[in-house]
């Protein structure tokens, strides 16, 4: 045994022993044509004391199987509300859209579809209208099927600083209004302005009188943007930017529990009575100040008019609503976990001391996004 070595304690020359075998193991392996390549990942630093430069194949397969899990979630979720029995329209713009959209640079999850349109059902059973919203709109992919599930009349309201990255602190995605206007436009095209000139089969019972109407809604306008500090805008413009009150609203702007505090509240302030906010990265390990920045909000205004309950967790978001419509969006959801289209709901869970639907998925977009 070489005399450095023997001087070592036995549990080091063990730990020793294992981290030798393990670069061994892993520094090389066969790619698809049979030649060995080496993956660069370190798990330790190159100017550690031992010398040892520890490489794994680990990150680099999750990231692989993250890309292969993004792809078949959204052929499952197109074909899945593709085929399912119903006649409305939204479920085939949105099974365009699981196909379509992932090609859109972004991190949105092809599920979230499924829990927008359980959204969107209940809305219309309650006769909701108003607007649509999203706060860090960066290339369109989380926006876009809110374009699609608007009404006739309705607006769609983007909010982002594009190339004022100055107002975006901790760079948690640098926008671009030309990407997103073309990914928009692109998106409506092919997934609902070629509606008219597709076969489609209809269910029993035909088309309903709001689909119709959507088939002869051609009108312009319907797209307000505003361009700067999230912080900055004031409730009372958006709402008029928004032709009245928001009915669903995505929160996905910069990551600081300051700013996250702040896009929440102009959300709660906008919000129809019956409306959902959406908001993202709250339990994502890269962004602490999501979740950190929605718990000072949500204690701070806790038994007051603007008070936002949760009621489900899954793809990466968190959905809430007001108290008084809490228990019905909750029982909603799960409903629709029983449905082909619907989301699945594995369980039940406290947060932030309301009950929660958790919806079955694996966080693709939480951990591989950012890699």
């Amino acid at each position: 045994m070489d005399a450095s070595l023997a001087a070592w304690s036995l549990s080091a020359r063990v730990s020793a022993c294992h981290r030798v075998i393990r670069v061994a193991r892993t520094v090389r392996r066969p790619d698809s044509t049979g030649a060995c390549r080496r993956w660069t990942t370190a798990t330790t630093s190159p100017d550690s004391s031992s010398g040892i430069e520890i490489t794994s194949p680990k990150d680099a397969r999750r990231a692989a199987a993250g890309a292969r899990r993004m792809a078949e979630d959204a052929a499952e979720t197109a074909a899945v509300l593709a085929t399912t029995a119903t006649s409305r329209k939204n479920a085939r713009r949105l099974a365009r859209y699981a196909r379509w959209g992932d090609g859109v640079k972004g991190f949105m999850e092809p599920g979230l579809l499924r829990l927008l349109l359980a959204i969107d059902d209940l809305q219309a059973e309650l006769g909701v209208s108003g607007a649509l919203a999203e706060v860090g709109v960066y290339h369109g992919k989380s926006f876009a099927p809110l374009a699609l599930l608007r009404r006739p009349g309705e607006t769609c309201v983007a909010v982002d600083c594009f190339d004022a990255q100055e107002h975006n602190v901790d760079e948690s995605g640098v926008g671009s209004r030309d990407a997103f206007l073309r990914n928009l436009e692109a998106a409506v095209r092919e997934c609902a302005d070629n509606e008219g000139n597709e076969e489609e089969e209809e269910t029993v019972g035909g088309y309903d009188d709001d689909e119709k109407e959507h088939e002869e809604d051609d009108e312009e306008g319907w797209l307000a943007i505003i361009e700067g500090d999230s912080t900055a805008v004031d409730a009372g413009n958006l709402t008029n930017a928004a032709g009245g009150p928001v009915r669903l609203f995505s929160v996905d702007g910069c990551h600081t529990a300051e700013v996250t505090a702040s896009d929440v509240d102009l959300a709660s302030q906008c919000l129809h009575p019956d409306g959902v906010v959406l908001v993202d990265d709250v339990f994502n390990p890269d962004w602490p100040g999501v979740v950190t920045g929605l718990s000072k909000w949500c204690t701070e205004v806790k038994g007051t008019d603007w008070e936002l309950a949760p009621f489900a967790i899954g793809f990466n978001k968190v959905a809430l609503c007001r108290r008084d419509t809490h228990a019905t969006y909750l029982t909603a959801t799960k409903d629709a976990g029983e449905r082909p289209y619907g989301a699945r709901v594995r369980k039940t869970a406290e947060f932030l001391g309301w009950e929660c639907a958790v919806l079955s998925h694996g966080w693709i977009a939480t951990f591989h996004a950012n890699e």
